[in-house]
């Protein structure tokens, strides 16, 4: 629901651009390393530490993408939230763990 966050998905593209230039123009790039699309267990794995382009460090619950970053844990209760407020509608209880559903849009014929 937050459109921040889908944003730096969606846009992705851009904000690379974006990072590029701006390490193409950097007298001295902020770390000799840049990792994309990994998982780091802490951010002193490395050192120096990496270039975050796409990262999710375990111990911090934490996503980065480029400059933004998206708290998994927050991600997570909120999820657990929406779960709690579904079980509340007739019908849509079921049993434990995750399940799949599918609702009817339209309104059938009385």
């Amino acid at each position: 629901m937050n459109h921040k966050v889908r944003n730096t998905l969606e846009h992705f593209d851009e904000y690379l651009d974006e990072a590029n230039v701006k390490l193409y123009k950097a007298k001295t790039p902020p770390s000799p390393v840049a990792a994309y699309n990994m998982i780091l267990s802490h951010r002193e794995v490395t050192n120096p530490q990496v270039y975050q382009v796409r990262v999710y460090i375990s111990s911090e619950r934490m996503f980065y993408n480029l400059k933004w970053k998206v708290s998994i844990g927050l991600l997570y209760e909120e999820a657990k939230y929406i779960i709690r407020e579904l079980q509340k509608v007739p019908g849509l209880v079921q049993g434990e763990g995750p399940d799949g559903l599918m609702l009817r849009l339209d309104v059938p014929d009385a």
